[in-house]
């Protein structure tokens, strides 16, 4: 559906957004969620995840997502399959994406996607054709990310709404997708901030990632929410888990002392400096909260929870 971009600078004008090109992305996000709604795997549920979801089903978050997050989790059926037929499961998965993507009007994908352990992690650069020129703190193209998860529960379908059409009433109407809780979601930006900046620190050829200060934003608003804290906290622990037996060979220090090493990152993070700077740039021109958390508080929040988990 082609949208008259001027629409996108009504809406961006209206709700305090510095660039129209933000509300533009927003649209096109959604927009390629609803393509991935329709691939419909055999044997898996594609469940939305990550900030996005969290901006668009839980939490008003104020501030520009633009990657899409998808947990694929096979049921028990499939799960009992040979190691075999589960990759032509998942590989299928990546062909229908593609084929529904390449057939588009809006979207192509523009690097050869990323495939990881069998198929289990796709990763995806996406170009959008864009009005807009995309300011500097905007990614040029949209992420899409498909990781397969055993989910038992936590799972729930919320309707699904671009700044656009709930603004506006412009567009293709709201997308209704199965969405993650969003207790896993703030136990996994809660281990991946202070993990990957512990791995950073640890090995300096590692490509630094300054998009992950956003985590400190969610997770504020997350502990400032009615979100279970217990259940977070009971999270975190299977996230570790988790991780570590997924990174720990990439992240020595992780797979030995997990709770030290995570311990260590919120320690680098708390010292300020870089971290502070990352925060208030991010701040500015990706966040059109009305009054925006400090520095400060984030970090309290941060280590509050961290007190009561490592």
């Amino acid at each position: 559906m082609q949208i008259d971009p001027t629409y996108f600078a009504d809406v961006a004008d209206a709700l305090g957004i510095s660039d129209p090109s933000l509300v533009e992305k927003d649209y096109y996000a959604i927009e390629l969620l609803r393509i991935v709604s329709k691939v419909s795997p055999p044997g898996h549920a594609l469940v939305f995840a990550g900030g996005t979801c969290l901006a668009k089903a839980h939490i008003k978050t104020y501030r520009m997502s633009e990657d899409i997050d998808i947990k694929a989790v096979p049921d028990e059926e499939t799960s009992q399959k040979s190691l075999g037929v589960k990759r032509q499961i998942r590989k299928a998965i990546r062909s229908r994406l593609e084929e529904l993507i390449e057939s588009s009007d809006e979207f192509e994908i523009c690097e050869e996607p990323t495939i990881r352990d069998e198929y289990r992690h796709q990763h995806y650069q996406i170009k959008y054709f864009a009005n807009y020129k995309p300011i500097e703190a905007l990614r040029p193209n949209l992420q899409l990310e498909i990781t397969e998860a055993n989910l038992s529960d936590g799972i729930s379908t919320r309707k699904i709404d671009s700044l656009i059409f709930e603004n506006a009433g412009i567009g293709n109407g709201s997308l209704t997708i199965d969405c993650i809780a969003v207790e896993i979601t703030a136990a996994e930006k809660f281990v991946s901030l202070l993990r990957r900046t512990a791995a950073f620190a640890r090995d300096s050829e590692k490509k630094d990632d300054p998009t992950l200060i956003r985590h400190t934003y969610d997770l504020h608003l997350i502990l400032e929410s009615s979100a279970d804290t217990n259940q977070i906290g009971d999270l975190i622990q299977s996230v570790i888990e988790q991780d570590a037996k997924q990174f720990g060979n990439q992240h020595p220090e992780f797979q030995r002392a997990p709770h030290d090493e995570l311990k260590f990152g919120l320690e680098l993070i708390s010292a300020g400096g870089v971290f502070k700077e990352r925060y208030d740039n991010f701040i500015g021109p990706l966040v059109y909260h009305p009054n925006p958390p400090a520095w400060e508080e984030v970090l309290a929040s941060l280590n509050n929870l961290a007190s009561k988990t490592i």
